[in-house]
């Protein structure tokens, strides 16, 4: 009879509540931290680091069983400049909604 070895666990916790789960190694995405949630439910009050500059925030849902995985990566070229002409855009629409009629 052939033995089996174990599948190595690990734990993530939620940084919002502290709730954990314990998953397989092999089917946890890396990423920078891990919520119960895409926000935390069980505590709304808590907030997600902020993003450096220059980085996105990229969610992975069920990065590790139920719980979302969060990345902050270098936003690519493409990324950049859809970015800035998102800014463009709001910032327009900005100055119609301020200017009188």
């Amino acid at each position: 009879m052939a033995k089996y070895k174990a599948a190595e666990r690990v734990t993530v916790s939620c940084p919002g509540c502290g709730r954990t789960q314990t998953v397989r190694k092999s089917k946890v995405v890396p990423c920078n931290y891990y919520t119960c949630s895409r926000s935390c439910k069980a505590n709304p009050e808590w907030q997600h680091p902020a993003k450096p500059k220059g980085f996105v925030h990229v969610q992975h849902m069920y990065a590790a069983g139920a719980f979302t995985g969060h990345e902050f990566r270098p936003a690519t070229e493409e990324e950049q400049e859809s970015i800035n002409r998102a800014k463009l855009i709001f910032s327009a629409g900005l100055l119609q909604i301020s200017e009188p009629n």
